[in-house]
């Protein structure tokens, strides 16, 4: 678990980065395996005006090629 006040500045940033009325993001921390923090600001679904939580699922289509080739050339 965070500290609370790491916490606290974690979520002022997603407030100042991403308004509650445009396309979300999900952000999540974790060190050894331990999920230590996650967070979510504004929406998955701009018709709908449907929120995104931690919980939305994201398609991720290739995008995932892209990291492992990253890790592979590391």
């Amino acid at each position: 678990m965070l500290p609370p006040k790491t916490t606290h500045t974690l979520e002022a940033i997603l407030t100042r980065t991403v308004q509650a009325d445009e396309p979300g993001i999900a952000v999540g921390i974790s060190q050894h395996g331990r999920l230590l923090w996650r967070g979510a600001r504004g929406l998955s679904n701009l018709e709908t005006q449907a929120p995104l939580t931690t919980h939305s699922p994201f398609r991720i289509c290739s995008i995932s090629k892209q990291f492992a080739c990253a890790l592979v050339m590391r």
